[in-house]
């Protein structure tokens, strides 16, 4: 009896092991169900055995050992679905309406009933209470890992969505960047070119206010593909060069002053030099939305004060202004993209989307340095930003873009080129932007030979045009600008000519930049500013 006894065991040992190492895999789940309900039948013979996957929100489907004809299938569908709804539903358990005998357990799931598994003997066999007790064990392994599965199912689709959201953000990065840029580039550099050639007040007027809208709609372009960029990679990219920061407050508070006549901007520095590495272009964008907060925020009449205090291996940037006090509920999300409260209302025309106190935080956040907001109706605002003197943990070329080209700075990266030349090749696919950039060129005396595309460039190089500088757009049809970038770099005769990139391509801009393109200027540019670059070639 004891040897019975002891095979008995051994066997029911035998097919458990058998049937967990069945489960151990994701790979073919269905397969491994299936084999786990043949597996079964050593242990509790049955004639017919169904398992019915019952999950929430989705459609029930059936496993059936061994697999019968199409009528019976649905039959027995039937059958279960309604034992299913009396389980998982029904305040208490009573005896099935199924005239055949059978032994049927609930699948469970981490907190409910996700199917069931219904045994059906042979006419010779009669389940007992060992046999129930092995079906709790099958069953309740069948449900984990049912669950297991359900839970991976859910992550990769989880998963499958974020690489598409991930994905729909890169490309949208690249129409607002190309798409939205390139014909803004056209209103501003013809509406440039109308200013200085009219002659009627009312129409130059008319002509400064298109121009003005032009530099806003860019500067939310700005904001979006910021936002988007530290979204997507946790961070924003930052140029780090010895700079004066009080000279930089200096300029960006005498560039706000001419934009909001009438306002008062107090400047108090500790130091006459505050010298530190930094990102000149990204810190301008701190001051000036910082600035600009407070003067749209603050009491007309009161003062915006900046403060700028040095200390050994920090500066304490700080700009305060006398308004309504800032909700304490408001502050924790300050910082958060599009969330401006309910003092949002009293938001001018074209304060942009919200976006300045996150960049403002990102650029900060990518310096080592921290930023803060103390707000009370005694001390009014005070936004404090803290920024280290260096990085030496970072190396000062990671992740360098142009800086901030929309505040109109150009690369230091920039090199000079055959001194006293005055021909410029504009490379250029944009009919408009191409014809308004050699006007302003010719304007200043500067010879242009125009190239609608990088072949054309090409070929008029090969047959011996020599300029002193390239100005080239990248996105361009039959062949683009990195194409033709390439192309002058491989040919000895070609690649000591200075090429300035000039495009909304912000990446390939860059990664061009770092392989020895001369500089970088964002579209669209102000005529100005693309002059004080080209001047750095012909001096």
């Amino acid at each position: 009896m004891s040897a019975e006894y002891d095979a008995e065991l051994g066997r029911i040992a035998r097919t458990l092991s058998e049937i967990a190492r069945t489960l151990e895999s994701a790979d073919r789940a269905d397969e491994r169900v299936q084999r786990t309900l043949e597996l079964t039948r050593v242990l509790i013979p049955y004639r017919r055995c169904a398992l019915l996957k019952a999950f929430s929100g989705t459609s029930y489907t059936l496993v059936v050992v061994p697999e019968p004809p199409a009528s019976e299938r649905g039959a027995l569908l039937s059958t279960l679905t309604r034992l299913f709804r009396l389980i998982a539903h029904a305040d208490e358990i009573g005896r099935s309406s199924d005239a055949h005998p059978h032994l049927t357990l609930p699948l469970m799931g981490l907190d409910e009933v996700i199917g069931l598994v219904r045994m059906e003997p042979s006419e010779d066999i009669s389940y007992d209470v060992q046999h129930l007790r092995l079906l709790s064990v099958i069953t309740a392994q069948l449900g984990a890992y049912l669950t297991m599965i359900k839970l991976r199912d859910e992550d990769a689709q989880r998963t499958r969505e974020l690489a598409a959201a991930h994905d729909f953000q890169q490309i949208l990065v690249g129409v607002v960047s190309h798409d939205l840029r390139n014909p803004l580039s056209v209103i501003t550099t013809v509406a440039s070119h109308l200013l200085r050639k009219t002659e009627d007040p009312q129409r130059a007027k008319a002509i400064e206010r298109a121009l003005r809208s032009a530099e806003r709609a860019n500067l939310i372009i700005n904001d979006l593909l910021d936002v988007t960029h530290a979204r997507v990679t946790s961070h924003l990219p930052v140029s780090r060069q010895r700079i004066d920061l009080l000279a930089l407050l200096k300029e960006a508070l005498d560039d706000l002053g001419l934009s909001h006549p009438g306002r008062e901007i107090q400047l108090v520095a500790t130091e006459v030099v505050v010298l530190g590495d930094w990102d000149p272009g990204r810190l301008t964008q701190v001051a000036t939305n910082l600035i600009t907060n407070a003067l749209q925020y603050g009491a007309e009449r009161a003062p915006v004060r900046v403060t700028l205090r040095a200390e050994a291996d920090e500066v304490v940037f700080a700009v305060h202004n006398r308004g309504p006090v800032i909700p304490d509920d408001l502050v924790p999300v300050l910082f958060n993209p599009f969330r401006q409260g309910q003092h949002a209302q009293r938001r001018v025309a074209g304060g942009g989307l919200g976006l300045g106190l996150y960049i403002v935080e990102q650029i900060v956040r990518s310096h080592g340095g921290t930023v803060s907001v103390r707000s009370s109706e005694a001390e009014g605002t005070t936004f404090t930003v803290v920024l280290p003197r260096s990085m030496t943990s970072q190396r000062a070329s990671e992740d360098a873009p142009a800086r901030s080209a929309s505040h109109g700075q150009e690369l230091a990266s920039m090199e000079r080129g055959n001194a006293g030349s005055t021909t410029v090749m504009v490379v250029e696919d944009e009919d408009e932007v191409r014809l308004g950039i050699s006007e302003i060129l010719e304007g200043r005396d500067y010879k242009v030979v125009p190239a609608s595309n990088g072949q054309v460039a090409l070929e008029l190089l090969r047959q011996g045009l020599r300029p002193g500088l390239i100005l080239l757009d990248i996105r361009m049809p039959v062949m683009d600008g990195e194409t033709f970038y390439n192309a002058c770099r491989e040919d000895p005769a070609l690649s000591s000519i200075p090429l300035l990139i000039l495009s909304a391509d912000a990446a390939t801009a860059v990664k061009l930049t770092r392989g020895g393109a001369s500089g970088f200027l964002a579209k669209p540019v102000q005529p100005e500013t693309l002059l004080r670059a080209i001047e750095t070639f012909s001096q």
